[in-house]
């Protein structure tokens, strides 16, 4: 039943655009193999304080809205993605999402989709505006694909940061503006049975902590009634990209002088900082504590 009038029967959970069902769980050939989704699902919002598994910066703020728009072959042979991609976009700002997280990156776009990001990631007092956290990959490629690529003034990149406090090799040029890093390597998820539980590396897990760290804090009283241009101004480009706290030197512009690394630190209350806090290293070229 269309409760809510949305146009969408029993969306609880999210949509699937691929079979148009609100079965938004991997099925056919899909379900053999390791869910992508799943693991930055748990990267975002895994609950925390439970003693099960692990826990996520956003499991005190963030609440998914799942939406699938990619088949199990990926978007590069399906024509059906952009437009898939363009309803799940109206549908997540119509039903009131304010972080987009794209754990997935594409090097084609379309005028449907370029409308869609501007409305939603640019335009000035857009009533569908929302921050779009974008994945910039870390294979090698030269240019790092879209969403990243857009210029928009909503769209935060998430750098790859490995253990050693060192830019992912491989990263792609990432435009300038609101670039944060955040881990990549050797992270820890949930996935499937038998065991439920993997690692990870890549840009894919930066972009869903990251994500989840946005919602966290957005969602903490101090910030909670901040519109999104608001958060993006007062918490995000005022003090995450300000930071004195950034990840070492890159060998390669834009990347020369490291990149500030996401931590909520930064909001810290002297209790807070007192309990979790780590002082912060004597120069952007030390690791951090």
């Amino acid at each position: 039943v269309d409760d809510d009038g949305d146009g969408y029967v029993d969306d609880i959970h999210g949509w699937d655009f691929v079979d148009n069902s609100p079965d938004v769980s991997p099925k056919g050939e899909c379900r053999s193999r390791q869910s992508h989704g799943t693991f930055m699902a748990s990267l975002v919002a895994a609950q925390r304080n439970n003693h099960l598994g692990i826990a996520a910066p956003g499991s005190d703020g963030a609440r998914l809205m799942i939406l699938r728009v990619v088949g199990c072959h990926g978007a590069a042979d399906d024509e059906a993605f952009p437009k898939r991609l363009a309803r799940a976009l109206d549908y997540a700002t119509r039903m009131g999402a304010r972080i987009l997280s794209f754990s997935a990156h594409w090097n084609a776009t379309t005028p449907e989709l370029d409308q869609a990001f501007s409305e939603i990631a640019d335009r000035q007092n857009s009533p569908r505006s929302a921050i779009v956290v974008a994945s910039v990959p870390n294979k090698g490629e030269a240019a790092a694909g879209f969403p990243a690529a857009y210029p928009f003034r909503r769209i935060v990149r998430a750098i790859p940061i490995g253990n050693d406090d060192m830019i992912s090799p491989g990263t792609s040029v990432a435009p300038p503006g609101l670039n944060l890093g955040s881990p990549s390597a050797c992270v820890i998820g949930a996935g499937g049975p038998p065991d439920h539980y993997r690692v990870e590396q890549g840009s894919s897990n930066s972009t869903a902590i990251l994500s989840g760290l946005l919602a966290g804090i957005w969602a903490s009283p101090a910030y909670a009634k901040l519109t999104t241009d608001e958060f993006l101004a007062r918490v995000v480009q005022e003090r995450m990209v300000q930071s004195p706290r950034r990840s070492k030197p890159g060998s390669r512009t834009p990347y020369l002088d490291g990149v500030p690394l996401a931590d909520a630190c930064l909001l810290q209350t002297e209790r807070r900082k007192a309990r979790v806090c780590p002082p912060p290293p004597g120069s952007h070229r030390e690791p951090r504590p």
